[in-house]
């Protein structure tokens, strides 16, 4: 899941801390298993 959320959002890899960046990442995966959201749902959001 990791590896896939970084393919698709590469701008993770701007945060130069690494536990930051490992904490940022962690927090999405979560959201992702509590809301329900796929991958393809993460296609489909507006990011800005």
């Amino acid at each position: 899941m990791r590896e896939e959320l970084l393919r698709i959002m590469p701008e993770f890899k701007l945060i130069k801390d690494s536990k930051i960046q490992e904490k940022t990442i962690k927090v999405w995966i979560e959201a992702m298993k509590k809301s329900g959201w796929t991958f393809d749902d993460l296609h489909q959001m507006p990011f800005t």
